[in-house]
């Protein structure tokens, strides 16, 4: 047998991971060596993700957390909005500048006038 699923660890990691959405399962990967994550749901490939980790422990609960589709959307929900301070930022900027030239202009065409 190449892969083994683990339901019982020293950490209790697979049972905390099975909280986090309870189709998640666990296998070790003999031949590779290496900690899987599966969901039952996501049928014919259940993979979701390798854990870059030589041994079950907290940093897996972690990592299973942060590779959530709800926290990737808080994210991209956050970067957006961190774009769009800067785009109104440049914008503003941008404005500014503009004014500040116009009045330059302005003075300048008055002081050309006034010298007439």
């Amino acid at each position: 047998m190449e892969k083994i699923e683990i339901t019982h660890d020293v950490f209790d990691i697979a049972r905390r991971i099975k909280e986090i959405d309870e189709d998640y399962f666990i296998l070790y990967d003999r031949r590779l060596m290496r900690f899987e994550v599966h969901n039952r749901r996501q049928r014919p490939n259940t993979l979701s993700l390798v854990l870059p980790y030589d041994r079950l422990d907290c940093r897996a609960i972690d990592k299973v957390l942060s590779t959530r589709m709800e926290v990737v959307y808080k994210q991209l929900a956050e970067l957006e909005k961190f774009n769009e301070k800067i785009s109104a930022k440049r914008q503003r900027q941008t404005v500014e500048n503009r004014l500040a030239e116009g009045q330059e202009l302005f003075r300048r065409f008055n002081l050309d006038k006034e010298t007439l």
